[in-house]
């Protein structure tokens, strides 16, 4: 009888082995497999923690009375670079922390709504269109500590702009650059064409509450 395994290389199987044990919470490999083969443990598939719906990402994140200045540090303490204008937007009278809130987020292509892009002013009248709403500065943060750069990916960005009330004509936003916090030019008129790149909204209970 041919083994079902017999073209899968040993370094393979010895890193099966060893997720199988992390995840259970073991040390030893024949207890770990024991406990799959025996049905005590069962493998599933990881859900996204988003939701995608006509090509819009939805998502929860809650406040917790976090300072600009704490997100600095909290953000950096993660290995979380921050460029130093958006520092300044931290910092300033602009940013507004809340607490104890959890904000509906929704995750807008330029390409949704034109094929070739479009500006932050079509951006706007998209937002009244379905009933959303601009974000505070401390959202950009927020999704920043909430989704890793995989799922940044896995949603096919590689940049989340919150489309707030600019601060001295900057916006902050999330990239997978360098600069994992990072700011740009608020202009009306500005076209956005880059597939990867998007802008957040805060979505209202309501609507939050059909998509779930």
């Amino acid at each position: 009888m041919n083994s079902s395994i017999s073209n899968i290389m040993p370094w393979k199987l010895d890193e099966l082995v060893n997720n199988l044990m992390n995840q259970v919470g073991v040390n030893n490999p024949t207890q770990g497999v024991e406990l799959f083969n025996s049905g005590a443990w069962q493998a599933c598939k990881v859900l996204p923690r988003w939701k995608e719906r006509e090509g819009i990402f939805y998502f929860s994140v809650a406040s917790d009375r976090t300072s600009g200045r704490q997100w600095i540090k909290r953000l950096e303490k993660n290995g979380l670079k921050i460029y130093e204008k958006a520092k300044e937007i931290l910092c300033s009278p602009g940013f507004k922390a809340t607490g104890g809130i959890e904000y509906g987020i929704a995750v807008i292509k330029p390409s949704l709504i034109r094929e070739y892009g479009c500006t932050i002013k079509d951006l706007l009248v998209e937002m009244n269109h379905r009933f959303l709403k601009r974000p505070g500065v401390e959202i950009a943060c927020l999704i920043r500590e909430y989704l890793s750069d995989k799922e940044i990916g896995e949603m096919g960005l590689d940049s989340i702009v919150t489309l707030h009330e600019p601060v001295d004509g900057i916006l902050l936003g999330i990239t997978l650059g360098h600069w994992r916090l990072s700011s740009y030019g608020y202009d009306l008129d500005f076209c956005y064409w880059d597939l990867k790149t998007a802008f957040a909204f805060i979505v209202w209970e309501a609507i939050l509450g059909e998509i779930e």
